[in-house]
């Protein structure tokens, strides 16, 4: 079973690839909170939330025997923003990660997209996606602070870029 891993600064979104990229809801929640310092605890459990959603067996792990992880999650990883979180957490999901994403990989078409249409100013203010603000100064994408003028991308509308990168 394939699922998008959207990691964000405190919250973790997980989409079913399998059925349209829709969002799942874990304890009926479509986030997940952790904390990055309870991280080694905190995202394992998710991943625990999701196989018995799924009804998942664990299964020894091929490196590591004596750890046990659920074979049939596969996950794409979409990192965040901050590089020492993205090394955390992969580490973490090392058995499941099957490909990880760059933030700007996704940044980048959302904002050639967005900027086509003038009524948003993305042009001006740029876009704001978990908490941190993108936008072109020149030719180059920058990353600023938070915007408030900023047009607020969805993790829906990450999920729909994703799925467009993927199927091409």
């Amino acid at each position: 079973m394939e699922f998008l891993f959207q990691l964000g600064k405190n919250q973790i979104r997980l989409f079913d690839i399998e059925n349209n990229y829709e969002p799942l809801y874990i304890d009926g929640k479509p986030e997940q909170e952790y904390q990055l310092c309870h991280a080694q605890n905190a995202i394992p459990q998710i991943i625990d939330e999701l196989a018995r959603e799924f009804n998942l067996e664990a299964q020894p792990d091929d490196k590591f025997p004596e750890k046990m992880v659920y074979k049939d999650i596969k996950l794409i990883f979409l990192e965040n923003s901050d590089k020492l979180t993205n090394t955390i957490v992969e580490d973490i999901l090392e058995s499941y990660i099957e490909k990880k994403i760059a933030i700007r990989k996704i940044i980048i078409p959302m904002l050639d997209k967005l900027i086509l249409d003038k009524d948003t100013l993305v042009e001006q203010y740029g876009i704001n996606y978990d908490g941190v603000n993108y936008k072109y100064d020149g030719e180059k994408c920058v990353e600023g602070s938070f915007s408030l003028l900023g047009y607020t991308v969805t993790h829906e509308m990450a999920a729909n870029t994703i799925k467009e990168l993927l199927n091409k």
